[in-house]
């Protein structure tokens, strides 16, 4: 049985100048959104690693439940979300998924270019994009999305294809699809 609570939370900067950001985090309840939020601004310098915060979520696992809980870590620069990740409390075959809607937008802002922005009311672990038959290269793939916390993906395929046709072809699944 997993019995670890505490989460340290670490920052290392790899980008080639300073970089002020906010680091933050969410703890979230499967079913029933965000429980918990914080967040601090850091000052990055390159190759440092610093110990951020530790943060100790015993309680919250004992009234709820590790099954039931997840973290959200982020860090965010003034335009966008630098990185992210999810913690969980247990593994995650002990965890029961949401098979949710996804919901997707899809701008077509080239012949061969689309950023396709996702979104979902819950948790979908490990969520992928796929165009059957059409070689494509995306900007991120095989993510975390969190609910309420829209991912915008730039998509680009091999060939030309139309708003519509790319519409059709799209595939979007998560881990929860795998097996259910």
């Amino acid at each position: 049985k997993n019995t670890i609570s505490k989460v340290d939370i670490y920052t290392i900067c790899d980008a080639p100048e300073a970089l002020n950001a906010v680091m933050g985090w969410t703890l979230y309840h499967l079913r029933d959104g965000a429980l918990e939020t914080d967040s601090k601004t850091v000052d990055l310098q390159y190759g440092e690693s610093l110990l951020q915060i530790s943060v100790d979520f015993a309680e919250q696992i004992r009234q709820f439940g590790n099954r039931n809980l997840y973290l959200r870590i982020y860090l965010q620069s003034d335009t966008c979300i630098l990185s992210q990740n999810t913690v969980f409390f247990t593994a995650p075959r002990f965890i029961e998924f949401s098979a949710q809607k996804i919901h997707t937008g899809i701008v077509q802002t080239g012949p061969r270019l689309f950023t396709v922005t996702f979104q979902s009311d819950q948790f979908h672990h490990q969520l992928a994009l796929d165009i059957p038959g059409v070689p494509f290269r995306s900007s991120d793939n095989y993510f975390d999305l969190y609910p309420d916390v829209p991912i915008e993906i730039a998509v680009h395929t091999k060939r030309t294809l139309s708003y519509n046709q790319f519409r059709r072809k799209l595939k979007v699944f998560s881990l929860v699809d795998s097996y259910s």
